[in-house]
């Protein structure tokens, strides 16, 4: 749970660091944190393998693997027909978007921001903003659902001959 106080009790750097997300140190030694929420990173369309990737590695250099969780591209198993053939195909149903879990500080925003092929974060003018977490359980069901059993993609019109084997 993120840490809720009255804004009129938070002042000058203090107010802006609660609001933003990041870690601060109390006069007591405690270290107050924002809880982990998914972000949606808008990159290049086509490139969002290679920048989870490239992510997941500059984390692992940087050593931030207790802000940042995971890094996953949203796609689904979709069975087309090509040439008369079913054929399984992964296609994304984000496409220009990767899903970032991970607590928001300024390393961390600065480590994906500076990743080539990546446009920023998604939100008001530029800052970050988290999903709601209605939206992002019904991106990871619809991941899983598309795992355990693919979707068919085959399209009929109106009056289109059909041939039926089974």
């Amino acid at each position: 749970a993120a840490i809720r106080a009255p804004r009129r009790f938070l002042f000058g750097r203090r107010k802006r660091r609660l609001l933003n997300g990041t870690k601060e140190h109390d006069g007591r030694g405690a270290k107050h944190t924002m809880a982990k929420r998914w972000y949606s990173v808008s990159v290049l369309s086509n490139f969002e393998k290679k920048i989870a990737e490239t992510i997941r590695t500059s984390v692992a250099e940087q050593g931030l693997e207790d802000e940042i969780d995971e890094v996953l591209v949203p796609t689904e198993e979709v069975i087309e027909v090509r040439r008369g053939k079913k054929v399984t195909t992964e296609r994304r149903f984000m496409p220009g978007y990767v899903l970032v879990h991970m607590e928001m500080s300024d390393q961390g925003y600065h480590l994906i921001n500076s990743i080539n092929r990546v446009t920023g974060f998604l939100g008001p003018q530029g800052r970050p903003m988290p999903m709601r977490d209605a939206e992002v359980n019904q991106i990871l069901n619809r991941v899983q659902e598309g795992e355990d059993a693919p979707r068919t993609l085959i399209h009929f019109e109106v009056g289109e001959k059909v041939k039926v084997n089974e």
